[in-house]
């Protein structure tokens, strides 16, 4: 028999090898195929495996300021957090208004032309780390109203008789005006602002500091004072004596 017949007896009669599986090592943590959410085994310097299991960021303190805003404030943001296995912590802010998600601002700060009185705003946060998220909320935030503001410049009042008070609110309320410690015989037009004055006899002579206020529907309010000297017992349409060129603009702050 030829060794080349020989051979193929050889081959024939063998048992084919049986196929062994080789078990792959798991892939390390920022390899291309690791699954963020698959834990890791890891060898320590014992015998027994260690599984690298993410553990995702915390967020500690989430504060919006300021807190009782009005509407011209704008509001700005402090967020803080850690993360139990010390990885960087990356912060994504959603500004919401009325629970409508603003699109587009996506910092810690949001101007105030995004909202107007009476609006709810809450700031969602997302923190995330490496494989990890957490969402957390800001306390809901109402925005205040704002007083009105009285625009008239002090030294401008020259006669008191039709001379006109006027003021401006940021929320475009409906404003109404009223004296307080006024002479007999002056009155002012409560929506327009404008005084008149005609000389009482029944005003009592002396110095008069009267404070022209000005009001929204919410309570806020601004004053604008200024000063008059009165003759017991005068008349016609001037007062006695000489005003005093002294008017000067006030807020209370009792707006709400």
């Amino acid at each position: 028999m030829s060794r080349l017949h020989l051979l193929c007896v050889l081959l024939i009669a063998c048992d084919p090898l049986p196929l062994v599986p080789v078990p792959l090592e798991p892939v390390e943590p920022g390899g291309l195929a690791t699954t963020p959410t698959t834990p890791v085994a890891k060898k320590d310097t014992g015998s027994a495996p260690v599984l690298d299991v993410n553990r995702a960021p915390v967020i500690t303190r989430i504060s919006v300021e300021p807190g009782m805003p009005r509407t011209m404030d704008d509001l700005a943001a402090t967020v803080e957090g850690e993360d139990p296995d010390r990885d960087h912590i990356r912060y994504e802010y959603t500004w919401l208004v009325n629970e409508v998600e603003i699109r587009g601002q996506r910092q810690s700060r949001l101007p105030h032309t995004y909202y107007a009185k009476g609006d709810k705003v809450q700031l969602s946060v997302l923190a995330k780390d490496r494989q990890a998220e957490t969402e957390g909320f800001s306390p809901l935030i109402i925005v205040r109203n704002t007083p009105p503001e009285i625009t008239t410049k002090p030294g401008s009042l020259r006669s008191v008789d039709g001379f006109r008070v006027q003021a401006k609110d940021i929320d475009s309320d409906a404003l109404s005006f009223h004296l307080e410690g006024h002479p007999d015989g002056m009155t002012i037009d409560a929506s327009s602002g404008t005084l008149s004055y005609q000389g009482s006899e029944r005003a009592k002579a002396g110095d008069y500091a009267v404070n022209v206020v000005v009001e929204d529907p919410d309570g806020g309010s601004a004053k604008w004072a200024f000063g008059i000297s009165v003759a017991a017992g005068s008349g016609g349409d001037k007062p006695a004596g000489s005003q005093q060129d002294n008017a000067e603009s006030r807020h209370d702050g009792r707006g709400r």
